[in-house]
């Protein structure tokens, strides 16, 4: 019987055939306060409970419905119908379920891509899986982005933190939450103009142990001198324009992030940058004191970047940047050999008119550096 109250219970036997809307409320509570008093019940306790509760929930208010919310989203026999009918209903008691109670697949990935208010509360979960997690870091309300970064039970994969990263660019407390997740399966070095120092040395020496620790020797990077004497003569020469457009093409990224490179009034991250292109120390500590001659400053900056370069290894250094400029993380570009065009198919010989082929060019002498740098940022060659 639907109206029939609970046999521990047999006062409520008034206030289940009630009619009014309190009676109702009061009823809803104490059921559900009676419940939750106990961790375990039998089926058929289960079976009254739920058959009260759903005709109970179908007539009550939002308010009544978050209180039932709160007090056995987290039991471990609360019904799933009920739990469900509570979600469906809206309202704040869909959001706490939302967040803290088991409930069908398909109504959280429905949340995921449904009202901000509940991918918000979708965010806050803690046994989010990796779909889930990608579809809440693909919205567009800093809200969800927010609070997916400032739940730290959330295991965010390195594609979503990257893309997260460069949202924080424009989005100050996004950066703060990202910058104060520890560190685990992501790299942070995507944060690396938006860290502090300290975050920032923290950031290269993880980038410093991760190459240590990478097996194989070292191999050497394509051959960035003509680049870095540009560099250093737009420098001096105060060039702005030409360094910063110069600065990109080598990074491969845009002229407004390399602006930004080279305008950090500390300096960190354009010795990180000359640390990946491996610049002579000299070279770099030229390029680096112009920033101070040019706006009257003190060079008390500097002694600590020459530390930062020179103890910085340049594969770490190419990681970080890398990361920063969202480089893909392909095959390295040392790993892929770089053929010639005119190369003859016999290694041995060369093909007929291809020796000095270049007019003008000197005996001996078969290729000439390009004038256009290498990029930095690795091209992955498609197979077949």
């Amino acid at each position: 019987m639907s109206n029939q109250a609970p046999v521990s219970l047999p006062f409520l036997a008034s206030l289940a055939t009630a009619e009014n809307a309190e009676s109702r409320r009061i009823l809803l509570r104490i059921t559900t306060d009676h419940f939750i008093s106990r961790q375990d019940h039998s089926p058929r306790q289960l079976a009254h409970f739920e058959k009260t509760m759903l005709r109970l929930i179908a007539k009550s208010d939002a308010a009544a419905r978050l209180g039932v919310a709160r007090k056995i989203a987290r039991h471990p026999m609360a019904p799933a119908r009920v739990l469900s009918t509570i979600e469906e209903m809206g309202g704040d008691g869909a959001l706490h379920v939302l967040e803290f109670a088991p409930l069908p697949r398909d109504r959280l990935a429905a949340a995921a891509f449904g009202h901000q208010s509940r991918a918000c509360a979708l965010a806050r979960r803690a046994d989010l899986d990796a779909e889930l997690v990608a579809a809440l870091g693909m919205r567009p309300e800093p809200e969800v982005a927010l609070t997916l970064a400032r739940n730290l039970a959330a295991s965010i994969d390195a594609q979503t933190f990257a893309a997260l990263a460069r949202r924080a660019e424009r989005e100050k407390p996004l950066a703060e939450a990202l910058l104060s997740r520890p560190s685990g399966g992501v790299d942070p070095a995507a944060l690396f103009l938006l860290a502090s120092s300290a975050q920032r040395a923290a950031i290269l020496a993880a980038a410093q142990r991760m190459e240590l620790a990478r097996p194989g020797a070292a191999t050497r990077e394509p051959d960035h001198e003509d680049s870095i004497a540009r560099l250093e003569r737009y420098a001096l020469e105060r060039e702005p324009e030409l360094f910063v457009a110069t600065l990109a093409q080598l990074l491969g990224c845009s002229r407004d992030l390399a602006e930004r490179i080279a305008k950090e009034p500390s300096g960190e991250p354009l010795a990180v940058a000359l640390a990946a292109f491996d610049a002579p120390q000299d070279v770099a500590v030229r390029i680096l004191i112009s920033g101070d001659l040019q706006s009257g400053a003190k060079y008390t900056r500097l002694g600590s970047l020459i530390r930062l370069g020179v103890g910085l290894n340049p594969a770490a250094a190419r990681r970080v940047v890398s990361a920063l400029v969202g480089a893909p993380k392909g095959r390295r570009a040392q790993h892929q050999p770089v053929l010639d065009a005119t190369a003859s198919a016999t290694p041995s010989r060369a093909a007929p008119g291809t020796t000095n082929a270049r007019e003008g060019a000197p005996a001996g002498q078969t290729h000439q550096r390009p004038s256009t740098p290498a990029p930095f940022a690795p091209t992955v060659r498609k197979s077949g």
